[in-house]
């Protein structure tokens, strides 16, 4: 029995492809940016953001300082909050057998992640990391947080767990051994 995809993301020529969809980023202002403007202190933090970028972000209300839309000039001060709502594209995904679950406890999943799909969204992987997957495709799987490391590029076991204090109890499991 095949797994059925949310509305989000379809099979389509062997591959997944997620739609895009709306996501916001919110950052607090550290002390090194007190004093500066959003258009001269956030290409700077944010690499990936031209100054041009910003302007244009600002001016379509998606950059907002403690709620407020503004045109960039604002003064930012430690502590502010910035929010910065994006239309994310996730990168075509392999289509593979869907993160099969191995196993189950009432603490811990265990996951048999295909190589190249990263464990936790990161960069340009929000939807198709393995967490995000297996939420996906496994609703009752809401809440994982990664509870052993494997790289992007190695498949094997996943270890994922179902609260913080369960992750850390197979970190120290894993570490002492």
């Amino acid at each position: 029995m095949a797994t059925q995809l949310p509305d989000i993301a379809q099979v389509f020529r062997n591959s997944i492809v997620v739609n895009s969809y709306e996501t916001t980023f919110t950052t607090k202002i550290r002390s090194r940016l007190e004093g500066q403007s959003l258009l001269e202190a956030w290409p700077k933090e944010f690499r990936a953001c031209s100054k041009e970028s910003v302007r244009s972000d600002c001016e379509l209300g998606s950059i907002q300082v403690n709620g407020m839309a503004t045109d960039g000039s604002v003064v930012l001060h430690t502590g502010d909050k910035v929010t910065h709502t994006v239309m994310r594209r996730e990168p075509v995904g392999r289509a593979f057998p869907v993160l099969r679950v191995l196993g189950l406890t009432k603490d811990i999943v265990a996951l048999n992640k295909p190589s190249m799909v990263p464990v936790h969204s990161c960069g340009k992987y929000g939807k198709l990391s393995a967490l995000g997957i297996a939420q996906m495709c496994h609703p009752k799987l809401r809440g994982l947080r990664p509870a052993n490391r494997i790289d992007l590029a190695t498949s094997g076991v996943f270890l994922a767990a179902r609260s913080s204090a369960a992750a850390r109890q197979v970190q120290e499991a894993i570490v002492g051994s």
